[in-house]
């Protein structure tokens, strides 16, 4: 969602709460700094780091009005925020300029990554040491017209969920479980 910046011609963007404007990953200048300030813990010894919304880092350089799909009369941003083409080149550079020179764990927060792409996210190859999935955690809630409506599930539907997840990410490496809050 665009916001205007008060008492200035101009305005940012942020896919979430309105403190937290999103960084224009496009400039090179700034994930350079982004990337140094990565380091600058990295060599004070921090072993890891917990990387959130990352998949929403790349954004379709469009910028068009999507029709809105909320009960709230709002556009979820996902449609154009999340899992955009080149992504990948994006979170190569990262890892390239920052984790792949310590040894320390990343674990993601990187939803809408589909299981036939967890090789590029986790593993040998991977940007991530571990990625959290949201599919068993969400399997109580729905999204699209309705946000967040509640559904009925079952034990076994959560069994089958979990099983799944387990079944798919110990193809490439770690998944970081939870079941109800990731934060």
């Amino acid at each position: 969602m665009w916001e205007a910046i008060p008492g200035r011609e101009e305005y940012y963007y942020h896919t979430f709460g309105k403190k937290q404007p999103d960084f224009n990953w496009e400039n090179p200048a700034l994930r350079q700094k982004l990337y140094d300030m990565v380091n600058w813990w990295l060599d004070k010894g921090i072993a890891g780091f917990r990387v959130d919304a990352i998949t929403f880092i790349k954004k379709d350089p469009a910028w068009q009005d999507c029709p809105a799909d909320g009960g709230d009369g709002l556009a979820k941003c996902a449609k154009v925020s999340r899992n955009q083409p080149g992504i990948g080149d994006f979170l190569r550079e990262l890892k390239e300029n920052t984790f792949d020179h310590y040894q320390c764990v990343t674990i993601a927060e990187a939803p809408g990554v589909a299981y036939e792409e967890l090789g590029n996210f986790i593993g040998e190859q991977g940007y991530f040491s571990m990625i959290f999935d949201f599919r068993y955690a969400d399997l109580d809630i729905t999204s699209g017209s309705e946000w967040f409506k509640r559904v009925p599930w079952t034990v076994r539907d959560l069994r089958d969920k979990i099983m799944m997840s387990q079944m798919a990410l110990q193809k490439h490496g770690w998944s970081a479980n939870f079941i109800e809050n990731h934060d």
